[in-house]
């Protein structure tokens, strides 16, 4: 019976989830992430400030900024590094100085 219950309630959960990522696509495409992306473009212009650290014990490690959000740099398990060149931001050099 347990596990009928708990297969019911994720039902019950993942179908709220779906219902509310369908009710706010609409606000997600015209208001949220165009301010979102304006607020990470103006951080990249004048430099992104502290920055944030982040490994997902998979072997992949992330670099943001702490006042915007922005990826900055991710590492991978094999060494290799994606700089994403989103929001108009510079790709960063790797240094954990700033």
């Amino acid at each position: 019976m347990s596990r009928e219950t708990r297969t019911r309630r994720k039902e019950i959960e993942k179908a709220r989830r779906e219902k509310m990522s369908e009710l706010m696509r609409g606000y997600d495409e015209t208001e949220f992430y165009p301010a979102l992306n304006s607020v990470k473009r103006e951080c990249a212009e004048t430099g992104h400030g502290s920055k944030n650290y982040h490994d997902n014990g998979l072997g992949w490690t992330f670099t943001s900024c702490l006042d915007c959000g922005a990826t900055l740099a991710k590492h991978g398990p094999e060494g290799q590094i994606v700089i994403p060149e989103q929001h108009g931001q510079a790709p960063y050099n790797g240094s954990e100085e700033d």
